[in-house]
């Protein structure tokens, strides 16, 4: 009799890091490396890790989801997004630049066009998440990184809607304990 082999669940795609997040680590990649193309060993080494490792692979991965850094010929650099993020010519740049990063990755962009930008409470995340096959310990985390990016949105948008400055200090960091170097 053959022994079962037991499948490893996944759970769909995400960003395993919210933008707030992803934005502090595409500015540690623009300072290392600005604009320069690079393969994703040297970006893991531009974004502080020694190697490209679990946690560097997820935070690569994350910043592909957002737009963050894009592919140019065999590696990866900080894309306009970014730099329309970090260096704007305007607070509505930044703005716009943020939603667009917000809207981008396909899971966030589903619970947006599900529940817009005033997300529901978590019950009702959890179990929107969980009929998306979704294995239970990371709910937790899309929900945190989820809100963490609503919160960022609203920082950006004035109450009349319009832009404002955000300074970076300002920004949620509630995710960040979990891939810290």
């Amino acid at each position: 009799m053959e022994a079962m082999t037991e499948k490893r669940s996944r759970s769909p795609n995400y960003p395993a890091l919210s933008l707030p997040i992803a934005i502090e680590k595409v500015g540690i990649l623009y300072k290392n490396l600005h604009t320069h193309a690079a393969p994703r060993d040297v970006v893991a080494k531009g974004l502080g890790y020694q190697s490209l490792s679990g946690p560097s692979a997820t935070v690569i991965s994350a910043l592909v989801k957002y737009g963050l850094i894009e592919r140019s010929g065999e590696g990866w650099k900080v894309s306009d997004r970014s730099l329309r993020i970090l260096h704007p010519h305007s607070p509505n740049e930044r703005s716009v630049a943020i939603r667009e990063a917000a809207h981008d990755p396909g899971l966030f962009a589903e619970l947006f066009e599900r529940f817009g930008e005033h997300a529901p409470n978590d019950d009702l995340l959890h179990n929107y998440l969980a009929r998306k096959a979704f294995v239970p310990s990371a709910v937790p985390l899309v929900i945190l990184a989820f809100r963490d990016t609503l919160e960022l949105l609203r920082q950006e948008s004035g109450a009349d809607g319009s832009p404002t400055e955000t300074a970076p200090e300002s920004l949620p960091v509630s995710l960040c304990s979990t891939l810290s170097q």
